[in-house]
């Protein structure tokens, strides 16, 4: 009897250690640099006019953009944001940067006749190693600087919950990308980067800039916007909230 109570204890002790389960760790993410809330996004037209918005790059509607240029959909812009920040991210025993754009979104709930617009909010990350950051440190003043940061990891966060929404919600993200067989095989095949363009006008205090997707692909091309429209495309702010941003 003794011999079937210590064999059935046995078989308990086993089965409560077969189901023991342990999350993979979680990257931290933690705050460094002020955000950037800020900058009046500027493109020139095809008719050869400067039109600017609000933390957006317009979009070009010609003899309609009074009447449509903040009008639902065409009020997102080109692009847009809401903040920009530069935070530390740590992966297992590596520190990191990772840059975090929040930027107004949104959809139809009946796309096809393009009615019933609903204002969200989205969000992008991009990780990459904090030595890509010194690239910052070597930039010529009243020049234009091209920038390309090499992205490690990279994601979209659609229509995300402003009410609950954190740093978790990003670090849960990056660990399904580093989990995701199919992610890292592609980033194999593709050199991922976020392209900056800067100018730092020293005298005036300001700044031009513009981020943009570039991806260097196995034949080593670069896609990226032409440089006819990064040359009418760009954001402007004070350098010193730009520097916060940066920390250059």
């Amino acid at each position: 009897m003794q011999k079937k109570l210590l064999s059935f204890f046995l078989i308990v002790i086993s089965f409560c250690q077969a189901q023991e389960r342990i999350n993979d760790k979680l990257p931290v993410i933690t705050k460094k640099n002020e955000a950037l809330i800020l900058a009046n996004g500027w493109y020139k037209s095809e008719a050869g006019q400067w039109i600017s918005g609000k933390n957006k790059i317009p979009q070009d509607l010609g003899e309609n953009q009074k009447l449509l240029g903040n009008y639902e959909a065409y009020g997102l812009g080109s692009d847009n944001f809401i903040s920009l920040e530069i935070k530390d991210v740590t992966i297992a025993d590596s520190t990191y940067a990772v840059l975090i754009k929040k930027y107004r979104d949104g959809f139809y709930t009946y796309s096809s006749i393009q009615k019933g617009w609903n204002n969200k909010i989205s969000c992008k990350y991009y990780v990459f190693s904090k030595g890509e950051l010194n690239k910052i440190k070597e930039i010529e003043n009243d020049n234009l600087n091209k920038i390309l940061f090499k992205i490690i990891y990279e994601g979209n966060l659609l229509f995300i919950n402003t009410k609950t929404f954190n740093n978790t919600t990003i670090s849960k993200d990056i660990l399904s990308k580093i989990n995701d067989k199919t992610y890292l095989d592609h980033q194999s095949l593709v050199s991922h980067h976020l392209g900056l363009n800067l100018y730092y006008f020293k005298a005036k205090n300001i700044v031009q800039f513009y981020f943009y997707d570039a991806n260097l692909y196995f034949d080593d091309s670069l896609y990226e916007d032409s440089e006819e429209t990064k040359a009418k495309t760009y954001y402007e702010t004070d350098a010193i909230s730009f520097k916060k941003f940066l920390n250059f």
